[in-house]
């Protein structure tokens, strides 16, 4: 007798028929949204694909910047250098009266004045 209180009764064709189109519409379901989970990772792994190039691509990219920053701080302190060494070498022309436009000019007016006078 437990056995027949544990068992049931058999459905009516319609229950039948009621359970079986909803079996059938949950695994509608969820084939549809499995298909939605692999159509979802596999553009998850295009993203991370595209992501990965794109952070080498960056580091190429920093590298590249980083080498040209370097290089153009050499160039600034090399013209600085020879700035420096120019005015260096224009205050020592302007100290001892050549140089400088205007110690030139009167180097070349003495030298002038003297190439023009003739003893008689």
């Amino acid at each position: 007798m437990a056995e027949d209180a544990n068992a049931r009764p058999p459905h009516s064709p319609r229950t039948v028929g009621i359970i079986q189109h909803f079996e059938r519409q949950v695994r509608l379901h969820t084939d549809a949204l499995n298909e939605d989970v692999q159509v979802t990772n596999e553009r998850i792994g295009q993203l991370e694909t595209t992501q990965i190039v794109t952070n080498n691509t960056l580091t190429t990219l920093e590298r590249t910047v980083a080498a040209t920053n370097t290089s153009l701080a050499a160039i600034i302190e090399r013209l600085d250098r020879m700035d420096q060494v120019g005015r260096e070498g224009r205050q020592q022309g302007d100290d001892d009266g050549h140089g400088s436009i205007a110690g030139t000019a009167r180097h070349d007016a003495t030298e002038y004045s003297a190439d023009t006078e003739r003893d008689d």
